[in-house]
């Protein structure tokens, strides 16, 4: 009987060894592969490792993992075992809110079947997902809280997954869990720097596209704090004062100003930071020692709360706009009392001659006449110096051009400017080869051109002086013909020299005799030979006269073609 029952009690002790055994290596297999898990760095990692270390404790071909959202749906779905054909081939993850996905989000406990194609809910996979029989299921759960389900497909050898395999999973499901919840909280981590990230490159970028912005504007734009201290300026701000916006910033208007200057920018800022809009001014502020007029339109920066904490200032420089108002204003006074004095002459010579009781002698009658053509005369050029000017703006000037000789239009010059009156006391020499080429330019223009320099000549030198034109070609890569006309007169002033050609522009009336000229000769004729694709200049000395040159293009094929 002994033997009998040690022959009994020896195979199920050697049958609880085996079974300790195998539960140590599952144990063992299971903490290491836990350990591999937890060293993952990544949360896809992390997640993807949990899945194979799954398999590989209960010898599962598939696997996959369900990750919940705070609200028991799917927040994200891993499968591994399947190659990347496989993948390719199977396309989009399964509906995990559909099928058998969807009735096994809710799982509660294990869940281990024999033939998973047999059951009621089996539906939802893609089309060319591998083929599945075997099954076992569990749930992540931290402290009672949902984290996520794990599948298992396929045991392999054949076969389904064992009530150990189930154990080995449910044990190891809760190690998993926890390395689920700490993936879930890098991964948030994650996401939070990577905002923040994102957040401050976005403000950088948008802080570099903002000071882009300023650079590249002709305007001067500023920001200043509420007590007036500089907290960033654009480059037009750096070149007009000569300070770089790191050296601007904490400065205020009195380092850089004046006090007068100063002062006024500070009342005006001070009405912008109690303002609820933007306020334009009208401002003068020197730059190089020279008065710069400028339009400013400043506006307050608000924070959250609407409290005001910066001024914005934008100006642009309105000097030559407002220099150009003022000629224009000079230049209406000056035409309208340019046009009622020869209408007053003609108007009193024509007057005188109607009330001759006898008939006028022949010398008076002259004079009269004479005094009568030129003032008209005056009068066409005011007017057509207008109307040249208004289509010179409207840049609808009509050239009419054909092909010509300047040796003839500057002799038809001459001889007009011989027959007036101021014309007779100068001596006028032209200089123009009979062997220059052709050009093909508007004839009237170009000789209204010569008249008005011939005309500005003889009225700023004096009588029986000499005024001479000449002409010249010149070969410097396009074929050119240099006109120049030079008197010997009182030249221009310095101060002067750089404006002559500017619109309404006139030099001084006391430098000529006579009246002032309109201000737009010298316009006109820059405009026309410019149109005409050439450039005129000029060289003075004060004291010694005046060299006003043009050129022309040679027009060969126009030449030919003549």
């Amino acid at each position: 009987m002994p033997s009998n029952d040690s022959d009994l009690t020896e195979p199920s002790l050697e049958t609880l060894r085996a079974e300790n055994r195998s539960l140590r290596d599952r144990l063992e297999m299971s903490s290491r592969l836990y350990s591999r898990v937890a060293s993952s760095l990544s949360p896809d990692e992390v997640l993807r490792d949990i899945i194979d270390a799954a398999r590989e404790l209960t010898s599962a071909r598939f696997g996959a993992l369900a990750v919940s959202d705070d609200k028991g749906g799917v927040r994200q779905f891993f499968a591994t075992g399947i190659d990347e054909t496989g993948q390719e081939a199977i396309g989009a993850p399964p509906n995990c809110d559909d099928g058998l996905f969807n009735w096994l989000s809710d799982l509660r406990g294990p869940l281990r079947l024999a033939d998973l194609t047999i059951h009621p809910k089996f539906w939802g996979f893609p089309k060319n997902h591998p083929g599945m029989t075997s099954f076992l299921g569990v749930p992540l759960r931290l402290h009672g809280q949902p984290l996520g389900n794990l599948y298992l497909t396929e045991k392999l050898g054949g076969g389904e997954f064992t009530v150990e395999d189930e154990h080995t999973l449910t044990m190891f499901a809760q190690h998993a869990a926890s390395a689920v919840r700490n993936a879930r909280q890098v991964a948030s981590e994650h996401r939070a720097q990577s905002d923040a990230r994102a957040a401050q490159e976005a403000h950088i970028a948008s802080e570099h596209l903002l000071q882009s912005i300023m650079d590249n504007t002709p305007a001067v734009v500023f920001v200043k704090d509420a007590s007036g201290r500089y907290i960033s300026v654009n480059r037009r701000f750096e070149s007009l004062y000569h300070i770089s916006r790191e050296e601007a910033v904490g400065k205020t208007d009195y380092d850089l100003h004046t006090d007068p200057v100063a002062a006024a920018i500070r009342t005006n800022d001070e009405r912008v930071l109690t303002a609820d809009g933007p306020l334009e001014f009208e401002e003068v502020v020197p730059s190089d020692d020279v008065p710069h007029t400028y339009l400013a339109v400043r506006f307050p920066l608000k924070d959250a709360d609407g409290n005001t904490y910066a001024v914005c200032g934008i100006s642009t420089d309105i000097t030559q706009r407002v220099e150009v108002e003022q000629l224009k204003s000079d230049f209406l006074s000056m035409a309208s009392h340019d046009l009622r004095g020869p209408l007053a002459t003609i108007k009193g010579l024509a007057s005188s001659l109607l009330l001759e009781a006898e008939p006028c002698e022949h010398e008076f009658l002259e004079e009269y006449l004479v005094t009568i053509d030129e003032e008209t005369d005056r009068m066409a050029e005011l007017v057509g110096n207008l109307l040249d000017m208004s289509r010179i703006e409207a840049r609808s000037m009509p050239l009419d051009p054909e092909m010509c000789h300047l040796a003839d239009i500057s002799a038809e010059t001459v001889r007009n400017i011989e027959r007036s009156r101021a014309g007779g006391r100068h001596n006028l020499r032209v200089d123009i080869p009979l062997d220059l080429p052709e050009i093909y330019v508007d004839y009237e223009k170009i000789g209204r051109v010569l008249a008005n320099l011939l005309s500005n000549a003889i009225k700023y030198s004096p009588p029986g002086s000499h005024v001479e034109i000449r002409s010249r070609l010149e070969r410097n890569g396009q074929d050119m013909i240099r006109t120049w006309v030079r008197d010997e007169g009182i030249g221009i002033p310095e101060e002067d020299a750089p404006k002559i050609f500017d619109k309404f522009y006139r030099v001084s009336s006391h430098l000529g005799r006579g009246r002032p000229g309109s201000g737009l000769g010298l316009a006109i004729c820059k405009a026309v030979i410019e149109a005409h694709r050439g450039r005129l200049w000029v060289e003075s000395t004060p004291g010694r006269g005046s060299t006003f040159h043009f050129t022309l293009p040679v027009s060969k094929d126009r030449a030919t073609d003549g």
